[in-house]
């Protein structure tokens, strides 16, 4: 199995148990300080897809000073 067939297939099976998932537990606060439970699984898949290339990640990071923790705590 390639690589990302196998990544697609954890993220099939990650959306149907989160299929479940109520309004409150989504905005729920996470183990990520200030972050919800839905903020941490769109940071997570945010990039499964490809939709993050080098240069966007270079200019968003110039954008936040390259301080990283502002530059996720503003995605």
């Amino acid at each position: 199995m390639e690589t990302w067939d196998a990544v697609r297939e954890e993220m099939l099976d990650l959306a149907e148990r989160l299929a479940e998932i109520d309004e409150e537990q989504w905005n729920s606060p996470s183990l990520c300080a200030l972050w919800r439970n839905r903020d941490v699984l769109a940071h997570v898949t945010a990039g499964a897809e490809g939709a993050f290339g080098v240069g966007w990640i270079v200019r968003s990071m110039l954008r936040h000073g390259f301080n990283y923790n502002r530059w996720v705590a503003a995605g």
